[in-house]
């Protein structure tokens, strides 16, 4: 089924989809930095890959918990912004934190705050976004998108300046202080203007209401389809940002810089890629988006096998970012249209929470294969993980069309 695109042009209040997107920029940015210091974190703690793994895996177990927790509060509540500025205080205090730590344990301890806050993000902002923008759901999630790949991009170059020229204790310090200060632009600029759900007669949902409509939720066969998707599509980013510094430092031995050059090419393939995608897929639909993105991811995975030229390497990277990257605004629109309104933050929560769990073993998984074939084994187990995500896509009723736009 195809409809009328939606002008960009006409739509009103697009700096809270800005100013939400900074947020977003900065959720990601803490992402990121971790990413970029885990390589040396491993080599100034003398830990394996497996352990390291460890360490991510902790990031998205803490994830699981935050988005069906936080998912309920925010819909029960009906209060978005608030957890959006919770979201960023708790993971850069938490960054801030690994600056001073001086042990594995307590640096577990703090990784997995990180992962609660940054995945306590994305059930407010999806809400939030599709409760203010109802019928551009696909463009105005590229413009979340935009936000999140921004932060990608700079913070591993920055990360990877400091890391040069200071330690990662205090480049974690030094790179946390972005992400504090966007917590405060959101809590003066974007709290004032949050109001209630536009199909809710109340602030939020009582519990015996909210408990109904999720059992209703996670029945839904598209919902679940969908959180299939999410999660197989998240196994290979999980593997692909944990290994990708590990490849560049470990085997191709470039510096820190060039570390950080290489995690932010694949983030700016999708600032690229984003935009477009979203605000096709409002035109022709969501899965033809999301196939020819896992298609192409698929294929540049498979070639980082064969490449050992630097920047040929780097240029795939930016082709599996475009690719990878251009199919999360999609799934996030998709998943959008077909949830209830009043549970939009509970539904992102679900397909986050479910796709967090494969993530979370992703990582481990991802350490026993590089310690005991190399990292190089690793591509293929991410290309396996895209391949499933797009059999599932195609599995899908063909019928679920676009958004209708005004």
């Amino acid at each position: 089924m195809t409809v009328t695109a939606p002008s960009i042009f006409k739509l009103k209040g697009q700096s809270t989809a800005f100013l939400t997107a900074f947020g977003h920029g900065g959720e990601h940015w803490v992402g990121a930095t971790f990413f970029i210091l885990l390589p040396y974190i491993k080599n100034d703690l003398g830990i394996t890959y497996f352990e390291a793994g460890v360490l991510v895996a902790l990031y998205h177990a803490s994830a699981f918990v935050s988005n069906f927790a936080g998912a309920a509060a925010i819909d029960m509540s009906g209060r978005r912004v608030i957890f959006l500025v919770a979201s960023l205080t708790c993971s850069g205090l938490a960054l801030l934190s690994a600056g001073f730590a001086q042990s594995y344990i307590v640096l577990c301890a703090l990784i997995a705050i990180i992962g609660a806050g940054n995945y306590l993000w994305h059930p407010a902002s999806i809400s939030f976004l599709s409760e203010q923008f109802p019928d551009n759901k696909g463009y105005i999630f590229s413009i979340h998108g935009l936000g999140a790949s921004i932060g990608d991009m700079v913070a591993p170059v920055v990360a990877g300046i400091l890391i040069a020229a200071f330690s990662w204790q205090q480049t974690a310090m030094i790179n946390s202080v972005p992400v504090l200060i966007a917590a405060l632009v959101l809590l003066i600029f974007l709290l004032p203007r949050e109001t209630k759900p536009k199909n809710s007669d109340n602030n939020g949902l009582t519990w015996n209401t909210y408990v109904e409509s999720f059992k209703s939720l996670i029945k839904d066969k598209m919902i679940l389809g969908l959180a299939g998707i999410a999660s197989s599509r998240q196994v290979a980013q999980a593997v692909l940002v944990m290994f990708i510094p590990f490849y560049l430092a470990d085997v191709l031995k470039v510096s820190p810089w060039f570390v950080g050059a290489g995690l932010a090419a694949v983030h700016a393939g999708g600032f690229i890629a984003a935009p477009i995608a979203g605000t096709v897929s409002d035109r022709i639909g969501r899965r033809p988006i999301i196939q020819a993105g896992l298609l192409g991811s698929t294929v540049l995975v498979l070639a980082l096998t064969f490449i050992d030229n630097t920047t040929l390497y780097i240029s795939c990277l930016a082709g599996i970012g475009f690719f990878l990257f251009a199919t999360r605004p999609v799934l996030l629109g998709w998943m959008m249209d077909i949830a209830p309104p009043e549970m939009g933050a509970s539904a992102t929560g679900t397909v986050f929470g479910i796709q967090s769990i494969f993530a979370m073993f992703a990582p481990l998984i991802g350490g026993v294969i590089a310690d005991s074939y190399g990292i190089t084994a690793v591509f293929y187990f991410a290309a396996v993980a895209i391949i499933i995500s797009n059999l599932i896509a195609a599995l899908l009723p063909k019928d679920t069309p676009a958004p209708s736009a005004t």
